[in-house]
């Protein structure tokens, strides 16, 4: 940095002026500080210095006046300068070099304890931006979920759409959703709670610590037995839960909401399947309607010719097909599309009417293996 600053033009020192010349002006100096120390890094009186665009660790400041005579290019370091005047800085002291030993192990082992810290916390840190707001609206919903007792639609009731969507992904009733969130939320708690116990301890052992000797028992200690115990007591395991009696019958409240959500199920898998027939196109099925009457016409004309012949004769050009083949793909199309439609018609009214009859939770989880099976 400095070499580079120092191929700019020299200042001008004052008093280099002839013998006898006429006072001049003083002299205007832009000078370079370090942002944090106010420390000088650089001076000139080049009115066309330009400080580098790239770098924002320091400040130029502009000033006019005489410099201080000790200060040179070499020795600008240090000098601070306020935007005002020039202090000298003292010298920095050095510590001595065991201390200084000492500090750089404290600060290492500290890694080592964050770096440990991190592993074990880690399985339970959200993956995504504002995870933890929807971990907290979603242990809201199941605390709230569980703990529910009025009717349902009452005052006191909420749509629980957090813990409904949670249950939807995962064709898992609300209550076993509900009861997993409470659970995960415990775990972590208990995780949060016993690491940071951990690496409170931990901290203020190394700040306190008088030797090396100190830090490395202290190293030892956090891994080869603090950290292995804590890897064992709070092992990550997979989410699951056991259901208190899935042959009981549902509260009222809780009952309504499982299903609400069966149902929102059931709507999502139906349109599913209708939605490959409708090939993404709106009002796809209305034009394959419309030209099954044009290919019904083809194959067994009577009468005039219908509107919309030159659609069909469009088709048939474009696919190399006759007029005939392309009447009869339409309207094997068109079966196709029927077929799909009464299939999910027959499985809607027949999901429908089961849903209605549901009593427990093993008649939720029977409802959301189907729907899973089918999806």
């Amino acid at each position: 940095m400095k070499n580079s600053m120092q191929q700019n033009v020299a200042p001008t020192v004052p008093g280099d002026e002839a013998s006898g010349a006429v006072e001049s002006t003083p002299t205007r100096y832009t000078v370079l500080t370090q942002v944090k120390s106010n420390r000088v890094v650089y001076f000139t009186d080049d009115p066309e210095y330009v400080p580098p665009a790239q770098e924002d660790w320091h400040f130029a400041s502009m000033y006019v006046g005489a410099l201080p005579e000790t200060m040179t290019l070499r020795n600008c370091w240090g000098w601070r300068f306020d935007g005002n005047r020039f202090t000298e800085a003292p010298a920095d002291v050095r510590a001595p070099h065991a201390v200084r030993l000492l500090e750089h192990n404290r600060r290492a082992l500290m890694r080592v304890l964050v770096d440990k810290v991190n592993e074990l916390r880690k399985p339970y840190v959200s993956e995504a931006l504002l995870g933890d707001e929807l971990r907290r609206l979603k242990l809201e919903d199941a605390r709230a979920y569980l703990n529910a007792s009025g009717p349902a639609g009452s005052a006191q009731d909420r749509t629980y759409s957090a813990l409904q969507a949670v249950a939807v992904s995962r064709n898992a009733s609300l209550k076993d959703t509900a009861e997993l969130i409470c659970k995960r939320a415990e775990q972590t708690n208990e995780v949060l709670i016993a690491t940071e116990r951990v690496r409170e301890r931990f901290a203020l052992l190394i700040a306190q610590a008088k030797s090396d000797g100190d830090l490395l028992w202290l190293r030892a200690v956090l891994v080869q037995e603090v950290y292995p115990e804590l890897a064992r007591q709070f092992r990550f395991v997979p989410d699951n839960t056991e259901p208190s009696d899935p042959t009981a019958r549902l509260s009222e409240h809780h009952l309504v909401h499982e299903i609400a959500r069966l149902k929102a199920q059931l709507r999502e898998e139906i349109n599913r399947q209708r939605t490959e027939i409708d090939a993404g196109y709106l009002a796809h099925t209305e034009v394959l309607k419309f030209k099954a009457q044009i290919a019904h016409w083809v194959l067994a004309p009577s009468g005039e010719a219908p509107a919309g012949v030159d659609l069909l004769e469009d088709q048939a050009r474009h696919s190399g097909l006759t007029l005939e083949a392309a009447a009869k793909r339409v309207l094997a199309e068109l079966a196709r599309s029927g077929a799909v439609l009464s299939s999910t018609e027959r499985l809607k009214d027949q999901m429908l009417s089961r849903i209605d009859k549901v009593q427990t939770l093993e008649d939720v989880r029977q409802l959301d293996a189907e729907l899973q099976r089918r999806g």
